[in-house]
């Protein structure tokens, strides 16, 4: 079933997997507590984030407490650039003489 929506009640309650992408993570918390009520905690649902750095496990437990839901995460955003871009290192100013 494809389903696009900003409300977890339509969405939440079947999910199998709840994929956080996109958001800023100063806003886990509050989206993972939003969907917190909908969720089945007796359930395997695997919950994550693209960006999972930040102490996302911890965040996510604490925001969620005790279930039978699985967390899981990505440290760094993918490069959706095709080719690598070389980096040019920049010397380092001079250390004025003491």
């Amino acid at each position: 079933m494809a389903l696009v929506t900003s409300d977890p009640a339509l969405c939440i309650p079947q999910a199998e997997l709840i994929f956080i992408a996109g958001l800023p993570i100063h806003h886990n918390p509050t989206v993972l507590r939003s969907i917190k009520p909908h969720m089945d905690m007796t359930k395997k649902v695997f919950v994550g984030s693209i960006c999972a750095y930040g102490g996302f496990n911890w965040v996510a437990a604490e925001a969620l407490g005790p279930g039978a839901y699985s967390l899981f995460g990505t440290r760094l955003v993918p490069n959706p650039s095709p080719q690598p871009q070389p980096m040019t290192p920049t010397p380092a100013p001079p250390h004025p003489q003491l």
